[in-house]
Order: structure tokens, then sequence, then C-alpha cells
């Protein structure tokens, strides 16, 4: 007997069959493109995407005919929605959550109901991103198309749904939307009537791990699957992925390291103060029962070192084929082996948390002659590492408390970037024998929901497996305690100095 988590992604889906032991036994992953039909806008063809999530089911089925699947559960991608026609077809694209339509939208609820009570009611920083504003947007703009939908469904509940079950959406998933009462665990009429968006449009929302239903017959066996294979609400990613790394007590987190940077945190009750709203912390239930989850993340994260692999590493690149070895492990080789003086506001695209700013730049500050290429390299690192030190600094403030972390995703394979992390975060840091955190912590929800774990603590501590830990080193810890204080003034700064700019670039232009 296996447990499968399918793990549905912005640009990917995987799906991972595991065993009850928590080690891999099959994988299977189709890629799909993003769609841009105009400037700012991002689709995905939601159609492709369920047909894509099936074929990967099917393949990893097969795959692992010899232990067959169980149970499945999600993890998947949040505020993206598609809407569903009365036949049961999907009728337009998805709208991701990083599309720019929404802004005027969100700024309507935000004057009728007010900043401070939409968040304190959703968890949610009012944002366009949230899904309600993408579904006001299809009433104002595509009429045609709201009229003829039947439902506005997320991506667990369109998978569900193509699966002949019940559309369910799960709590954590729900709260991505801005329309849920993450306190009363329900649908918000104070929101949904300002939207003029009814309830009956949108999926009906469950606790993780309650089972959805058993797939039927005829669809299961077209996927490969034996009879009575049972479906289970599922999570969000970035909360799945904090369950499947043990994060499931109030202190822990979980940090994820891919091409956006991420801090999950785990808390034992909802904060949704004003410092958390100050700094776009949303508070969403975790898929662990009573227990809440913040985020804080910078969108530029391991992207800045493909960056300038990319760019600047072409020796790199040819010496990395020659030996057969990864161009970041000869990167790292060759970065500093000290903290560095220099500045790095790792702002390269679309900032994170808490600033949500589309506007800022990046910026590599305070190299001389004898800077080297090994200092550059480091700095990098620090930057991306130093805002989310930052992060941590705020989340803090906020009352929500970080005391360790478990490290996965592409980052945590890096014994150089995890001490540097520790010295910068100045807590221990855990790196994780856990290559698909996300679709593992999906798949022990199924498992708990089948009966093959007696609970959240039993699933993690049958499954996840620590692989190394790291300590702060007291002296750069206390290099980076100083440097902190100066970094927090940089963004402000140079924001300051770009309006300078805009200014000056504008009266030049008449």
């Amino acid at each position: 007997m296996s447990l499968a988590g399918i793990d549905i992604g912005t640009t990917g889906t995987k799906v991972t069959v595991f065993d009850l032991d928590g080690r891999i036994i099959a994988q299977a992953y189709r890629e799909y493109p993003l769609i841009f039909p105009h400037r700012g806008w991002i689709e995905l063809d939601a159609v492709r995407v369920l047909r894509d999530a099936r074929d990967a089911l099917a393949e990893a089925a097969h795959k692992s005919r010899r232990d067959p699947i169980r149970a499945i559960s999600i993890s998947m991608l949040g505020e993206a929605a598609a809407p569903v026609g009365r036949d049961g077809k999907i009728i337009d694209n998805a709208i991701v959550g990083f599309d720019t339509r929404g802004e005027q939208e969100c700024n309507y609820l935000v004057g009728r109901i007010g900043r401070s009570r939409l968040f304190r009611m959703t968890g949610a920083p009012p944002n366009h991103t949230f899904t309600i504003c993408k579904l006001m947007w299809w009433k104002r703009h595509r009429k045609n198309i709201f009229k003829r939908a039947r439902k506005f469904l997320l991506f667990e509940d369109l998978f569900f749904h193509s699966l002949g079950l019940p559309p369910t959406i799960n709590y954590s998933l729900a709260a991505r939307t801005m329309a849920f009462n993450i306190h009363r665990k329900h649908w918000e009429s104070a929101v949904l009537d300002e939207a003029g968006i009814d309830s009956e449009l949108l999926a009906s929302p469950a606790a993780s791990g309650a089972i959805v239903g058993e797939i039927p017959q005829h669809i299961a066996r077209r996927l490969g699957l034996k009879d009575s294979v049972i479906a289970v609400a599922g999570g969000h990613d970035q909360i799945c992925g904090a369950f499947g790394s043990g994060v499931i007590r109030s202190g822990l987190a979980c940090d994820s390291t891919g091409t956006v940077e991420c801090v999950t945190v785990a808390l034992d009750r909802a904060i949704v103060n004003n410092r958390m709203l100050k700094s776009n912390f949303c508070c969403s239930p975790h898929v662990v029962p009573n227990m809440y989850a913040t985020l804080a993340y910078n969108f530029t994260g391991g992207s800045l070192l493909r960056w300038f692999r990319d760019e600047f590493a072409s020796a790199e690149k040819k010496k990395a084929e020659k030996l057969g070895k990864d161009v970041y492990d000869i990167l790292l080789e060759n970065a500093a082996s000290e903290p560095t003086s220099l500045m790095v506001l790792p702002h390269f695209t679309t900032t994170g948390t808490p600033h949500f700013d589309p506007d800022s730049f990046g910026a590599i500050l305070g190299m001389r002659f004898d800077t080297t290429r090994g200092d550059i390299i480091r700095a990098l690192l620090e930057g991306v590492s130093m805002e989310i030190r930052f992060n941590i600094e705020l989340l803090r403030e906020a009352g929500v408390a970080v005391d360790e972390l478990k490290a996965i995703g592409g980052g945590a394979r890096s014994d150089y970037w995890l001490r540097l992390k520790s010295d910068i975060f100045g807590t221990p840091i855990t790196a994780l024998d856990v290559p698909e955190a996300s679709a593992l912590g999906a798949a022990l929800l199924a498992g708990i929901a089948t009966g093959v774990y007696r609970s959240c603590e039993d699933a993690v501590a049958s499954t996840v497996r620590k692989k190394k830990r790291y300590l702060p080193n007291r002296r750069n810890k206390a290099f980076y305690e100083q440097k902190l204080k100066a970094y927090r003034s940089l963004y402000p700064a140079l924001k300051k100095w770009a309006k300078r700019m805009e200014t000056h670039e504008e009266h030049e232009g008449h």
C-alpha cells in the first residue's frame, strides 16, 4: 500500500508516490506554460493543467503498481481560479495570483470594509493577488463568462471535480481567496456581499485531511488506479511543505529555497494584529488541526544565484560540464569563506513581504578594487538571507516566535549556504532528508485520513528524517547582527533615490 501526493504548481505538476516510511516509490512530472495575453496578465490553461495532472497521476500509478496507491491528496498553488460552466466544463483560463488584474476591485473592498477589518476576518493582507479580486474582475469585464459560470474553482477543487468528486477546498487554500473567515472556517458573507459574489459559486470548505470521497471506479481504472482509492483534502503548497518538514508546533518554521525563498511559520493561534498587517504577513489555517501558519517570502530567492550563473559564470559552466559537477557547487567552492562588507538588496524582481513593491530594484553596494569574485558570490547569498532575516525580525515584533528552521528545496543541499543562513538568521537550521516536502505533506494527510498514521505527530515521526543540524557561529552571528541594522535602512534610502531619479527623468523629458 502506498500514498500519493499531487503537487500542482504554477508551471508544472509532480506526482510523488511514497511508501509508509516516507520513501519515494515513484514520480511523474508534467510541465505546462504560463500564458501572457496582455502585459501584466498571467493565465493558465486550466484544461491542460488538469489533463497533465491526471496524466502524471496515471504514470505514477503505473510505476508503483506493485505497491498500489491507497489514497491521494493535493498540494497546490494558491489564488488561481477558473470558471466552470453548468455542463461541468471549464469555460475560461485560470487567472493566477500575480496577474495584475483586480487592483481596482481590491481598493473597492478596502473602501467598503476597511483594510484592518478585512485582514482580521480573512487573515489576508488586502491585495489584488487574492482570488476574490479576480472574481470581481470577471464579473465586471467578462460578463458573459460570469453569467455562464456555475462555479469558480481553485486547482484543488478543480482536480477533485475532474475526478468526479464534489468540488472541495481545504481551509488553507480557501484563505488565499481573501473571502474566507479563518476563525469560523466558512465563506465570509461580509466580503462576498460587498464583492457581489454568491457563496454558491465557490467550493465547499473542508479541513485538510478530510475525506472528499472515493474516486469513481470508471475514472480510477482509466488512471490505472485500483478500486477504492480515497481522495483527501490537501493544503496550500507552502503549508503542505511545512507539514512535510515536521513544522507542527509553534516556534518551528520551514525555509524553502527555490526560485522563490519562503519561510512558513507554525502558529498555535491566529495572529492578525496591526503589525502583521503592516508587514503584509498573512495568517492561514495550518493543515495541522487547530493550528495556523504565516508566510514570509522573497520572490528573488535562489534565482539571484542563477542570474549570476547565466550572466557571469561561463567559465564555471564549462568546468562543470568537463568535470560532470553541478555548476552551483563550483560557484560556492569559490565563494568567500568569511562574511563580506558588501550590501546586496535582493529586489531583482517584484518584492515579497513586507513591501510588495513592484518598482523596487536590486543593488550591490560597497565594491572596491580589492573586491573579489568570491566576495560577490557570498554577498548575493547574504543579501537573500538578510532579506529573510529582516522578515523574521518583523514577525517577532508581531508576536510570532521563530526559534528553529527546517531547510528544504534546492538551497537545502548546500552545506555552505545553510551555515551562512544559520549565522545570519541567528537560529539553528536542520537540513532534512525530504526531497519532496510539499508532496510528502499531502501524502501524510492522505495517510492520516485513511488510518495509516494515528496523528500528525505520528506521521511526521514515521517519515521525516533529519540530515544535519547547523548552529550559528558566534562571531559571524554578531557581525550579521550589526549588518542587519544597516540593512533595514537600505530599501527606504534607495526608494527615495529612485523617486528623485524618476522626477529628474520626467523633468528632462519636458
